[in-house]
This record gives structure tokens, C-alpha cells and sequence, in this order.
């Protein structure tokens, strides 16, 4: 998941870690402070149980907070992907006359009749 600073918080990134599993790379502000995102990155107790699952759930999470606090650092490469999201978006509402596009799904779209 890629997004600007609109939705920038440690929750945030917290959120899309625990509960999708996925690398929200959302562009920091100047105050961003790995370590305190660290210190919220903490492993879910339910991996702490021992059957083999979550055994395996565990090793995912870490392997992805890890991968994850590698890329966040990374904000130069985040923020020249998101200028070309953003170059789409302007061509969409100024090029295509679509200044009121707020539909994000390919259904929504679909419904939207213009």
C-alpha cells in the first residue's frame, strides 16, 4: 500500500502490519522517529502460543516489521514512486476533466454514471 501524508501516524503503519500484513508505505513527516515506531511494532501475543501456525505467524511478522523498517527509511524512492501517482491523479482531473473523482474501486467506478 502506497499513500501520501494524509495518512500519516504510527497507528497507521501499525494497522497495516498487524491486521493485513502488508508494507504500508506511507511517506513519513520530518518528525517521523523509527524508534518509537519500533517500540509499537511489538509481535501480536497470539504468535507467542505454541502450536505450529502461529509459530509460522511469527516468523512472517518479523521478517515483515523487518523488511518493512528497511523501506520506510527509504523515503527519497517512496516519494518518487508517489510523484508519478500523483502525476496520474492531476492528468485525471485536469486532463480528463475529472475534478470530482473520488471513486477508488473498479466497482465504484462502475456505478458512477457521468
Amino acid at each position: 500500500m502506497l499513500a501520501d501524508r494524509g495518512y500519516y501516524s504510527y497507528e497507521n503503519y501499525e494497522i497495516g502490519l498487524k491486521k493485513y500484513h502488508i508494507q504500508p508505505l506511507i511517506l513519513t513527516k520530518s518528525n517521523f522517529n523509527i524508534e518509537k515506531l519500533n517500540n509499537a511494532l511489538t509481535c501480536p501475543l497470539e504468535y507467542f502460543r505454541q502450536n505450529k501456525k502461529d509459530k509460522e505467524n511469527k516468523s512472517k511478522f518479523i521478517k515483515l516489521t523487518n523488511s518493512f523498517c528497511k523501506n520506510i527509511i527509504k523515503r527519497k524512492r517512496i516519494k518518487y514512486v508517489r510523484s508519478h501517482i500523483e502525476d496520474f491523479f492531476k492528468f485525471l482531473k485536469e486532463g480528463l476533466n475529472l475534478k470530482h473523482f473520488h471513486k477508488y474501486t473498479t466497482e465504484s467506478v462502475k456505478k458512477q454514471h457521468y
